[in-house]
């Protein structure tokens, strides 16, 4: 580890070799799997949606407007998304304008955002934690975001996703917090400007919430403890949140769209902003007079009357964000796409969060030594270790919130190599010492993906819910964009991680998506493709206004709708060719695997 260096150039080359190594990262994994993208191919269903959805407001100029008329056909659905990504990738894609076009501009620009993001997001880390670790701890804490599986799987080139956004801002918050609780001098602009960022992560999507509340039980604590009794920092963190909420709702809705909703900003954070800070300016600004027992008791009470407030008045807020969707309609949208899921087996587990079997007990010793000696320090570690483990249990739950775990991670890690390096420098010189350091240091930031990837884990980093690879969704593409088939739009029915491919490449409409917001599409495919009673699945079709059915039979994506073994479903009708005659396959057989029926559904219903 290079020595501490004064002068202002010393805080530039860490971070520069920090930035080096995440580019250095993300070209390696591009030569060694980005080739699709030299074919016009994006990292999951997600990136194809939000170019589709970036292309509608270009078109459309409609900005308050989430609506996608060809989803969830033929009625048209919404995204929970909202826009700061959209004009982003708008913003990276107007330089290529002139030379690209429009299409291949935006392509373009979604296929580098996920490393341009991670590589800004690296250099916040960088920043953040400088109080912490120092400068050269701090850059390899950004560093070592990219050896991160987590985090790098939702930044790779060709991934364009509002993810990496987020953990760009929680570092930035991370950083805020951080300064507010260890700087003396610092007052309350770090505590506001931390609120301002969270307020601004909240914006591009709810699970901010998680960030926030983890900020407001570590500033909460250092109140109550009476380091900072006048809840100067509380109510800094606080009215920038509020601010936050209350500009976003204004820029993403306007005047006249503010609907409840519990899966996207709304109304429902803006109010619970408004009591969280009307509670330290007022409530919390009193209960500073008096002692720690009293402090605490205001703040539990203080919590539990801003959590039942909220909840009272948006009966949904305690469900989260998929309150308004059916709990069945949750299972089939959700339970079955890759990000959804938890880290069910070991090998899963060592490949994406393994490092929280070393990050863990460092981050722990480093809380209870700093708590003794160093108090400028325990504050900061106290932020830390309990990012640590909230993220680190949300994430064994959820893959999606792998990210996050890999941005924590990376601070107790960077802090263990930095002491583990100074003390092999202690130690006499030689070949001994060099091959122990670097079997140490290795161990240390890739052992566990190793051990993950030995047992078959690891490789969801981020993986959300990607194509099946049994077929080849863009040769499907071509031929639906192709006499017969291009002569106006059509809807498509087939399985739900396709269809967002389907709608960026061509014109036609689909009636199922991998998200809850369509999840009635997916009920409807199911239904219609696992009946027995083909009449049944003939009006199902019909009321979707149906006329391509497309399988892919033997693929993760088809799984839910062959009825699970059942013989006389429509789906195993179809693939077998004993489909009703109102549903004959198109011949020749397409290229790229997949099976295409036109269906006649306008005679009367019939077998």
């Amino acid at each position: 580890m290079p020595p501490h260096r004064s002068g202002s150039s010393s805080g530039l080359v860490p971070a520069l070799l920090a930035g080096a190594f995440v580019v250095a990262v993300h070209g390696l994994w591009a030569l060694a799997g980005g080739g699709p993208v030299l074919d016009g191919a994006l990292s999951g269903p997600d990136s194809y949606l939000r170019l589709v959805r970036v292309t509608v407001l270009a078109e459309t100029g409609a900005w308050f407007d989430p609506a996608l008329p060809r989803g969830d056909a033929p009625f048209g659905t919404t995204l929970h998304w909202s826009r700061p990504l959209d004009v982003l990738l708008l913003g990276l894609s107007a330089p290529l304008l002139p030379v690209l076009g429009f299409e291949r501009a935006l392509f373009w620009a979604g296929v580098v955002i996920g490393p341009l993001l991670h590589l800004a997001a690296a250099l916040a880390l960088a920043w953040a934690a400088k109080p912490l670790l120092g400068r050269w701890g701090a850059a390899l804490a950004g560093g070592l975001t990219a050896a991160q599986p987590g985090l790098v799987g939702y930044a790779v080139i060709g991934r364009a996703d509002h993810h990496v956004l987020f953990v760009l801002l929680a570092a930035l918050a991370f950083g805020g917090s951080l300064r507010a609780l260890t700087t003396r001098d610092s007052g309350p602009g770090a505590a506001l400007a931390a609120g301002l960022v969270t307020g601004a992560g909240l914006w591009v999507g709810v699970e901010a919430l998680v960030l926030a509340a983890v900020q407001l039980a570590v500033l909460g604590l250092f109140w109550c403890l009476g380091h900072d009794r006048h809840g100067r920092l509380n109510r800094a963190f606080t009215l920038g949140l509020l601010l936050a909420v209350i500009v976003a709702l204004g820029i993403e809705r306007g005047t006249t769209g503010w609907s409840i909703d519990y899966d996207r900003l709304s109304p429902v954070h803006g109010f619970l902003a408004l009591l969280l800070a009307a509670f330290w300016q007022g409530p919390g600004r009193l209960a500073g007079r008096l002692g720690p027992v009293g402090r605490f008791t205001a703040s539990g009470v203080g919590a539990l009357i801003i959590v039942g407030a909220t909840s009272w008045v948006f009966p949904g807020f305690a469900a989260g964000p998929m309150a308004d969707v059916a709990p069945d309609l949750v299972a089939l949208s959700l339970g079955h796409v890759a990000e959804n899921q938890g880290m069910t087996d070991a090998g899963r587990f060592l490949g994406l969060a393994g490092g929280l079997l070393v990050g863990g007990p460092w981050a722990a010793w480093r809380l209870m030594g700093s708590w003794r000696r160093v108090e400028t320090e325990r504050w900061g570690w106290l932020l830390a270790g309990l990012g640590l483990v909230v993220y680190g249990g949300l994430a064994i739950a959820w893959l999606r919130l792998t990210p996050y775990l890999g941005l924590m991670l990376a601070l107790p890690l960077a802090d263990l190599i930095r002491r583990l390096d100074a003390a092999f420098d202690r130690r006499e010189p030689g070949v001994g010492r060099a091959l122990t350091r670097t079997a140490t240091l290795a161990i240390l930031i890739i052992g566990p993906l190793a051990a993950g990837l030995a047992l078959g884990g690891g490789k969801e980093g981020g993986g959300g819910g990607a194509t099946d690879a049994t077929c080849r969704t863009a040769d499907l593409a071509a031929i639906l964009d192709a006499p017969p088939w291009n002569d106006r739009g059509r809807v498509i029915l087939g399985a739900a991680n396709i269809g967002p491919e389907l709608l960026y490449r061509t014109r036609h409409a689909v009636v199922a998506m991998p998200y809850h917001r369509s999840s009635e599409g997916i009920r409807d495919a199911i239904g219609a493709l696992t009946a027995t009673d083909t009449v049944a699945a003939r009006d199902r079709l019909k009321a979707r206004q149906v006329d391509l059915v497309v399988l892919c039979p033997g693929s993760t994506g088809d799984a839910l709708l062959t009825g699970d073994g059942v013989a006389e479903t429509l789906y195993r009708r179809l693939v077998e060719g004993r489909g009703p005659a109102w549903a004959p396959e198109v011949t020749p057989a397409l290229a790229g695997g997949y099976r295409l029926f036109a269906l006649s559904l306008s005679p009367p219903s019939g077998g």
